[in-house]
């Protein structure tokens, strides 16, 4: 999916390419650091749904609203 240069970002960027859409203290981890992926990989659980999601998702307990907003709200 391509996105249009002309788009209306909320932070007042124009998402141009070459231009600083990131945090300005923001410094990439090395690809080939060992202990970068390492922190990575590290924290990738507390990025996992719950152990209790697949349960709540069958007995429709998840609050589909909330879910409908974030998606709102990231899409706008």
């Amino acid at each position: 999916m391509r996105m249009s240069a002309s788009i209306n970002l909320l932070s007042g960027e124009n998402g141009l390419p070459g231009s600083r859409w990131y945090a300005p203290n923001y410094e990439p981890y090395p690809a080939d650091d060992d202990e970068s992926m390492g922190w990575i990989f590290d924290r990738e659980p507390e990025h996992l749904p719950q152990s209790d999601y697949l349960d709540r998702y069958r007995n429709r307990s998840l609050d589909v609203t909330s879910r409908q907003n974030a998606i709102s709200y990231i899409l706008m």
